[in-house]
């Protein structure tokens, strides 16, 4: 019997020491998958939605319960391929419970693929679609041309920046903005066959929380007074403007759009703001933005 105890032991040492190795790798692997299992269900995006679709542009937004960076990939196949930044975050990006990203230069009536990334995961796991409207021939035709503007608080009264705001019009898409660092938004309505007077529904939202606000459409409509995050509110019978051509876009209160308002707007791009009133949409700034809202009014 040619047998070596001195083999033997340092199989069976081997043998176990592989055996807790294998068994702290399975631990370790079970760790790491809860540990992604928990983190991406913490930044998961919920109520995700396509608005503002037009021919050649769709914004897609999505909330999320803990503050997180947020994109869409998108593309013309459910490969993807293509990325963009939520808007607000052009030049530097910030963590946020809203997310607001708006694709641009798509094809008219073309189906398109996306995905939401938060925190460099991608939801929901089966990629998602929307179809872009067909072009629209005569824009000249187009009967609407109005603003939705106001300001959002909180309980306590206090400006709120984060936080999206939608307006659902009957038998059209839904329109949607963010608001804007001063707490303001404004929603422009155009290229739509309107009503005189439509009622509508207004929804703002951060987190969980969300108000219901009713309003009527209407080409003199006054700003609407502050919305209370987490109250509901009807504005639907609120007074017109004394003059029907009088509105955010009449810069000098002359009682007309004209020529005059967007010179006021062009001599203050890129300046301090002294007069509020030529910051058209809110936004903290004078840029192209406002003088384009003067000029399609005034086509």
């Amino acid at each position: 019997m040619n047998s070596n105890p001195f083999i033997k032991i340092p199989t069976l040492l081997g043998l176990t020491l592989l055996a807790i190795a294998l068994g702290i790798g399975i631990i370790l692997f079970r760790y790491h998958q809860y540990v992604t299992f928990q983190t991406k269900a913490a930044f998961e995006p919920k109520s995700i939605k396509i608005v503002n679709i037009s021919d050649s542009s769709a914004t897609i937004t999505w909330n999320t319960d803990n503050l997180t960076t947020g994109k869409v990939l998108f593309g013309e196949t459910p490969m993807l391929g293509l990325s963009q930044k939520d808007e607000r975050d052009l030049k530097t990006t910030y963590p946020r419970l809203t997310h607001f990203v708006t694709l641009k230069n798509l094809s008219s009536e073309k189906n398109y693929y996306f995905q939401v990334l938060n925190n460099e995961f991608s939801y929901p796991d089966q990629v998602l679609q929307f179809k872009t409207n067909p072009k629209n021939e005569n824009p000249s035709q187009a009967k609407s041309h109005l603003a939705v503007s106001g300001s959002l608080l909180s309980q306590r009264k206090q400006l709120i920046d984060d936080a999206l705001v939608f307006l659902k019009i009957p038998r059209h898409g839904d329109l949607a903005t963010f608001i804007t660092p001063l707490g303001n938004f404004i929603i422009t309505v155009d290229n739509l066959n309107l009503e005189s007077k439509t009622e509508s529904l207004l929804i703002a939202s951060s987190g969980n929380i969300t108000s219901q606000v009713k309003i009527t459409l209407s080409q003199n409509s006054k700003p609407l007074p502050p919305i209370v995050l987490g109250e509901d509110a009807d504005f639907s019978n609120l007074p017109q403007l004394d003059n029907p051509n009088s509105s955010n876009l009449d810069i000098n209160l002359d009682g007309s759009i004209n020529s005059l308002d967007l010179s006021l707007v062009l001599n203050n791009i890129g300046k301090q703001i002294k007069n509020p009133r030529v910051d058209i949409n809110f936004d903290g700034k004078v840029d192209q933005k406002d003088v384009e809202l003067i000029k399609q009014k005034l086509r």
